[in-house]
């Protein structure tokens, strides 16, 4: 006798995008539109004899040989983005989009339902090295590689000076998707043991992807009367921003309006900060040992770091109340590579501790900044900088603060502990297995900029480098890997 798997997957038919099908990546199911029985999956028991009554039926289950069961085999790219659309881009209700990341990209161009070669290729090349890392398939790598030359071919072809000149707002969001793609390709494929720079992080290709995704992005500034910004135009900003202050460089005039780009309330207000923090690093990282020795600038740099940490603050007393998180005590035999406090910031949803994760992770490198300031500008010799001590020594201690409260938030935004109530009384639950990747990309730029941070005590870096690169190995990422090695420069 036959019988259908469902009725849902009776009904489900192929819609016919690439790599696979929108109806798929929703009902989280596998797609091969190739196979015959792709839009009719049937489960084949073998009761003919039975029911016929030829034969007694057997008592307990059916062995493993019985062919109970069959469905269509996957190849390699299927696998590998049926991995990816499942555990990358799952959709959190109530997101706060500050707190988004690059992933909300793919899964706004999934929901609109369009379809590119070029983005699809980048999303199988994308995948196909996540899942070669995570999987350890080294066909998948080959698959990958294969994908992306292809992908890079394309590219060449469609994106002329020419056609990014005549972009409308669906070429442009299909253009800047595919180059964040392809940066990301590009991270997921990076490898310590090849890089000859002591600082990978100067050592990145993807970073020429982005300066690529910045040029486009100043063509649709030009003509945003024409083009409202999309979803993907301004997580795309939001991405450069933050690579701006991963890499000390100058953000043009024409991207630091917000507004500009759809930035409005909150997004605006911390989008306005966080530009600022980009032009102070900047204006640190291009001084001469002429500045350097002026202790009027020294103090002029130091306080607009400490205007921005105090603004910073003034943000978060605004935050919903439904935001905030609660703190609980962990037992101490939690205490150790998992929870590197005895206590837990819990909060209403994932998505609000990934907002508090970005907001302590900044303040910890504008705190940083002011320690480097301070110890330029302070000497132990003379009795008229006591002052400048006591700013040091309070600088230290938030410092301490604040990284205690980013370790403590990080454990329930990957996922690692949950709230339950028994008895009307509220528990901690340690909850057992890896984080997911979708809960991890939120969390691993604020950890990447922090975990490079000389301000910080020893013991606490070594464990936000050693979380950042297990978070690497979840997610697939080579470049984040390299934060368990000594290459991982401060900063």
């Amino acid at each position: 006798m036959l019988f259908p798997a469902s009725t849902a997957d009776e009904a489900l038919e192929c819609d016919g995008n690439e790599p696979i099908c929108q109806k798929c990546a929703k009902s989280r199911r596998v797609c091969n539109k190739d196979c015959p029985t792709k839009s009719f999956r049937l489960s084949f028991h073998i009761e003919n004899d039975y029911a016929s009554g030829a034969a007694k039926r057997p008592r307990g289950p059916r062995p493993c040989t019985s062919p109970s069961l069959l469905r269509p085999a996957l190849d390699i790219p299927s696998q590998a983005v049926t991995y990816f659309l499942y555990h990358y881009l799952d959709c959190f209700e109530n997101v706060p989009t500050f707190s988004a990341c690059m992933s909300e990209c793919v899964t706004e161009w999934k929901a609109k339902n369009r379809k590119s070669r070029i983005v699809d290729l980048a999303i199988s090349a994308v995948a196909l090295g996540i899942f070669s890392h995570t999987q350890q398939q080294a066909p998948a790598a080959r698959e990958a590689v294969q994908s992306y030359r292809r992908l890079l071919g394309d590219v060449r072809e469609r994106m002329t000076q020419a056609a990014i000149a005549r972009c409308d707002e669906g070429s442009f969001d299909e253009f800047l998707i595919t180059i964040v793609l392809m940066a990301w390709y590009e991270t997921i494929m990076h490898q310590c043991v090849n890089v000859k720079n002591r600082n990978p992080m100067r050592s990145m290709h993807s970073w020429s992807h982005q300066d690529g995704a910045l040029a486009i992005l100043k063509v649709w500034s030009r003509q945003r009367r024409e083009c409202p910004p999309s979803s993907i135009v301004k997580q795309t900003r939001r991405g450069l921003i933050r690579s701006a202050i991963s890499r000390n460089c100058l953000l043009p005039d024409w991207i630091r309006d917000g507004s500009l780009f759809g930035e409005n309330g909150l997004d605006l207000e911390f989008d306005a900060i966080l530009v600022q923090v980009a032009d102070l690093k900047f204006t640190l990282k291009a001084l001469d040992p002429v500045e350097s020795a002026d202790p009027s600038l020294m103090e002029k740099l130091r306080q607009q770091a400490r205007e921005l940490d105090d603004r910073c603050s003034r943000w978060a007393e605004v935050l919903p109340s439904q935001w905030w998180y609660e703190s609980h005590q962990l037992p101490a035999s939690w205490i150790g590579s998992e929870f590197g406090t005895a206590t837990a910031y819990v909060c209403s949803r994932h998505t609000y501790a990934a907002v508090w994760v970005q907001l302590f992770g900044v303040r910890l490198l504008l705190n940083n900044v002011c320690l480097y300031l301070l110890n330029g500008t302070c000497t132990s010799i003379d009795i008229r900088n006591a002052e400048c001590h006591r700013y040091r020594e309070k600088c230290q201690i938030q410092l301490q603060t604040l990284t205690h409260d980013l370790m403590s938030v990080i454990p329930f935004s990957l996922g690692r502990v949950k709230k339950i109530s028994i008895k009307a009384i509220d528990e901690i639950m340690l909850v057992n297995g890896e984080f997911s990747p979708s809960l991890a990309l939120p969390v691993v730029w604020p950890l990447s900029i922090v975990s490079r941070l000389n301000g910080i005590e020893s013991g606490q870096q070594v464990w936000l480098r050693a979380l950042l690169a297990h978070s690497g190995r979840v997610l697939g990422d080579g470049a984040l890997e390299c934060a368990g090695s000594d290459l991982w420069t401060h900063s």
